[in-house]
């Protein structure tokens, strides 16, 4: 039977609005523009250092790697010979993450009642490249959701990333539940491959598609997987009853 089920975090349980995603993008790129101009970089050089970190950045996006804002600062001070302050930066961006708006899918809060209600244990599994684990669970605790979870396994804490399987492994071995016996519930193609291969069952959740970014929502109808594709938390609910009964 299905004994937990792991949920990703952005555009599954939360989201932002296209235009409160675009100012938390320039809030963020203006904490490392601000950093490198304290550390000498000339306009020029801010240009095209961030330049050199978005393309990092989504290379470890690709290839589902994990990268924290520490591990940035690290990789550019090596390619530029900048000298960026890492506490500054962590600081900055853990100021504009505690500060931006955030809004809980429809229903999901509804979902994790359910799943507790007949006995199901609750992991997050989530991807974080830009932001410090700790601000993301500082915001869970603000937004009243960090109580919802048994564990948690944040990319740049364990080390590895969506799609690679060990990230799911991490957040059942600390819900003393084998993958057979798990369900992953996220909104991206790396969410669905992931937890495949890490011999979960999956549930590919579209309840947040029109939110989402141009991007992401490209990649979803790109891909072919074959998982049960969801649009509201109450399918959800209802795939993870009939994978219990597959598995029967």
């Amino acid at each position: 039977m299905v004994d937990a089920v792991t949920v990703d975090l952005w555009y599954t349980l939360w989201y932002q609005r296209s235009s409160e995603r675009a100012e938390f993008r320039r809030r963020k790129a203006r904490v490392w523009s601000d950093c490198l101009r304290t550390a000498g970089a000339s306009p020029r050089e801010v240009r095209a250092s961030c330049t050199l970190l978005a393309a990092e950045r989504a290379r470890h996006l690709r290839d589902g790697t994990p990268w924290s804002p520490r591990l940035a600062a690290s990789w550019l001070r090596r390619r530029t010979g900048l000298r960026v302050d890492v506490g500054a930066v962590e600081f900055g961006l853990d100021q504009v993450v505690a500060r931006i708006p955030l809004h809980r899918t429809p229903g999901s809060e509804q979902f994790v009642n359910r799943m507790r209600r007949q006995g199901r244990r609750i992991g997050l599994v989530s991807n974080i490249l830009e932001e410090t684990a700790s601000s993301i669970r500082s915001r869970l605790g603000e937004e009243k959701i960090a109580g919802w979870f048994d564990a948690l396994a944040i990319s740049s804490e364990v080390g590895w990333a969506k799609p690679d399987p060990r990230i799911f492994w991490d957040c059942l071995r600390r819900l003393h539940v084998s993958p057979a016996n798990a369900v992953h519930v996220g909104d991206l193609p790396v969410d669905v491959e992931g937890a495949q291969a890490a011999r979960m069952r999956a549930v590919w959740f579209w309840g947040a598609d029109r939110w989402s970014s141009r991007a992401d929502r490209s990649a979803r109808r790109a891909a072919s997987l074959d998982a049960p594709r969801v649009r509201t938390w109450t399918e959800a609910a209802r795939a993870v009853a009939l994978a219990r009964r597959a598995h029967r």
